[in-house]
């Protein structure tokens, strides 16, 4: 089979001799050796995206390549993408890939640990993504937290995937999460990936540094003081297209707003005033500069020159050039990464009060990048910044109550943190919150209310909410009981990656399916029993909120919390949470 095959990113068989004794096979010589050895000795630089992105170009010209020859590669990795001299990729296939399924689980897509796994050109496209993901965080053992492979497949299969950087460029973003989409037909074709391309070049405007809203308005107002007649729309403009996002709906810092924003009708012309008051020492103004630098917006792009005027802004003592130079270190745009520095600017910016400041410093503190941990201090900082109104501190201070992480756990505290993010429409605060009300969690339990926080978190396609409500139409909480309605939620759930939809999607069009007498509560616990039984923690979890809330069976919590305790042993992180929460009750 391989002797047929012939590409430029294919390792090229030759054939086979016998060396000592042993049949050995003839093949290209990858000077460079694998892709795994290249990342493991910096041989590929972290952060060299214009790298990274040929690099993924080429890995999925390899893999359009054999799949237009009707072949599965099955064990797509970074251990089998080997490299040539001049560091070009040559992509290594088993002899047995047409004949026996096979693959390393850490990379194998959600469908293939199913009970009839399901091999097809889309596990391979699932499996270059994880390739992609190796390139893009630097490491080449995905969910290295988690020691076996048994723990491994049961994350996957439940739709969990690895996180990408912050500083992950956009359109490598949506490469990778278009692969990684739970539904292996809405992945896009090998073929189609590899005639798209990456456009991850140095200074392109893709490439996604968080640098802070407030600067737009420090610029509006210093600005407006001076006359230059620039709008405070066109100023929005400049600054928010590189902002975090932390404002919005479900976002995460360090990503690029996807909103199409108005911009200046003459950037040029608007840059050479901001350069002109940056040159007079205007540190607001220099961190606009800065922004624009970045962006290449009214002058040619350049993370030179945009560290260069942060650090102005910064040294200045402007709090938002201190959090942008901060947000510089972290990602290492523009200058040598270092976190300790990230740290120190951000604890500047923080001590001027700057929310942005406050919230990069928390989570920095939070998670012990660059300082020494310290949970209780982080907390401290969400909540500074959440007072101000940052969308993304308030929704983690809600998380660090529910769970206890640096304070005092407070469900009454954590609803009050959701319920602030909530009502700047976050999904994932509407979602906590529809939590809240099902359990009575923070708040008086209330199949309405909850219904109500799904419905909103749901219409913004936020994958839990869409369950969770299919589950409020199965088992008629707080609604009529539709099982119609329910399978809606759940396709759309289940297209948004949510694994366990499937079992409820399965059950619910099961064939020679008859109406039932029982209510929907009854049917499901049947189900979940069953699956339960079998060790299927979603089913176990599942069982553990139908005892717990007595839907379909009388209550007891004790047998609940048996259910949620075997389910989180399984890491099903819901069932954790209930866990903890059965238990202090």
């Amino acid at each position: 089979m391989l002797e047929r095959l012939s590409y430029r990113h294919i390792i090229q068989f030759y054939g086979t001799t016998n060396h000592e004794g042993s049949l050995a096979i003839v093949t290209d010589l990858a000077e460079r050796g694998s892709l795994k050895h290249a990342i493991l000795n910096d041989t590929i630089p972290a952060k060299d995206w214009s790298t990274n992105a040929r690099l993924a170009q080429e890995i999925a010209r390899g893999l359009a390549y054999i799949h237009s020859e009707g072949i599965l590669h099955l064990d797509l990795k970074s251990d089998n993408v080997l490299l040539s001299r001049h560091m070009e990729v040559k992509a290594a296939i088993s002899s047995r890939s047409s004949e026996m399924p096979k693959g390393t689980v850490r990379w194998m897509a959600p469908e293939l640990f199913e009970r009839r796994p399901l091999y097809s050109f889309k596990s391979d496209v699932y499996s270059l993504g994880m390739v992609l993901w190796e390139l893009a965080a630097h490491c080449t053992l995905p969910f290295k937290d988690h020691l076996n492979n048994t723990s491994v497949s049961l994350i996957i299969g439940r739709g969990e995937r690895e996180i990408l950087p912050d500083d992950t460029p956009p359109m490598y973003r949506r490469w990778v999460e278009r692969c990684w989409d739970l539904n292996p037909q809405n992945r896009p074709d090998s073929r189609d990936l590899a005639l798209e391309g990456i456009e991850c070049e140095v200074g392109d405007e893709k490439q996604g540094l968080a640098v802070s809203v407030e600067a737009a308005n420090l610029a509006v107002t210093a600005n407006a003081t001076k006359g230059t007649g620039m709008t405070a729309v066109a100023q929005q403009a400049i600054v928010s297209d590189v902002t975090s996002g932390a404002g919005g709906s479900g976002s995460s810092e360090g990503r690029v707003s996807d909103r199409t924003l108005p911009v200046a009708k003459d950037e040029e012309k608007e840059f050479a005033r901001y350069l002109r008051e940056a040159m007079e020492g205007n540190a607001s103004s220099q961190n606009v500069v800065g922004c624009m630098y970045l962006r290449g917006r009214g002058t040619m792009a350049s993370r030179e020159e945009a560290y260069r005027w942060f650090s102005e802004a910064a040294k200045g003592g402007n709090a938002s050039g201190q959090y942008s130079l901060g947000s510089m270190y972290k990602t290492g745009l523009g200058v040598l990464q270092s976190e300790y520095k990230a740290v120190e600017w951000f604890q500047k910016s923080a001590d001027q009060g700057c929310a942005e400041g406050q919230r990069a410093l928390a989570k920095m503190l939070s998670k012990g990048r660059g300082v020494v941990r310290d949970k209780s201090k982080a907390a401290q900082l969400f909540q500074e910044a959440a007072k101000q109104g940052d969308l993304e501190a308030a929704f983690q201070l809600g998380q660090m109550y529910e769970r206890g992480n640096g304070v005092k756990q407070g469900y009454t505290q954590a609803f009050t943190w959701y319920k602030k993010a909530a009502a700047k429409n976050d999904s994932r605060a509407q979602n906590a919150l529809g939590w809240a009300f099902c359990f009575g969690q923070g708040a008086q339990q209330n199949d309405a209310k909850a219904l109500e926080w799904y419905g909103k978190s749901a219409a913004k396609d936020h994958g839990p909410a869409l369950f969770n409500l299919g589950l409020m139409y199965e088992l008629g909480l707080g609604v009529a009981q539709s099982d119609d309605e329910a399978l809606i939620r759940y396709h759309k759930a289940f297209d948004h990656g949510i694994l366990d939809a499937k079992l409820h999607i399965d059950w619910l069009t099961r064939p020679n399916r008859s109406a039932s007498s029982l209510s929907g509560a009854t049917e499901l616990f049947k189900l979940y029993f069953k699956e339960a039984s079998n060790g299927y923690a979603a089913s176990q979890y599942g069982l553990g909120v139908i005892i717990e809330l007595g839907r379909g069976i009388s209550v007891d919590r004790k047998i609940a919390s048996k259910w949620h305790n075997e389910a989180a042993a399984q890491g099903h992180y819901c069932a954790g949470l209930r866990k903890i929460a059965l238990a202090q009750s």
